[in-house]
């Protein structure tokens, strides 16, 4: 069986390495993206058993690539993350959109862990 690849979606470059490492202990081959142009570049270059993706991306914000992933590529698990705790759009917008949930920052690793049994 092969490794999973995984593309995860965030701008702060040490939770992107973060992010990355963790996966990558665990298995997973990872490609990373610091924004959402970036992001739909490599979904339209390779294929991806799941996504972490950010809300807050420069140049195309994460809302966005989520509406581009149901579009093109609708059987790829997202997972949102944002650290928008309050906002409605957290609150609905991600699941109504056909994100698997989200993980909102900061996070502790057993939320992670949590997140990745969705995916």
């Amino acid at each position: 069986m092969s490794e999973k690849r995984f593309l995860v979606v965030e701008d702060d470059p040490a939770l992107r390495g973060l992010l990355q490492t963790y996966l990558e202990h665990r298995g997973y081959a990872v490609e990373t993206a610091g924004n959402g142009r970036e992001a739909l570049t490599r979904l339209a270059q390779a294929v991806y058993d799941a996504m972490l993706l950010d809300y807050m991306v420069p140049e195309v914000n994460g809302l966005a690539v989520l509406r581009h992933v149901r579009q093109h590529h609708p059987s790829l698990p997202v997972m949102m993350m944002t650290s928008e705790r309050y906002s409605h759009v957290a609150a609905t917008s991600f699941v109504e959109l056909g994100a698997r949930g989200c993980l909102f920052k900061p996070f502790a690793p057993q939320d992670l862990e949590q997140i990745m049994k969705c995916l």
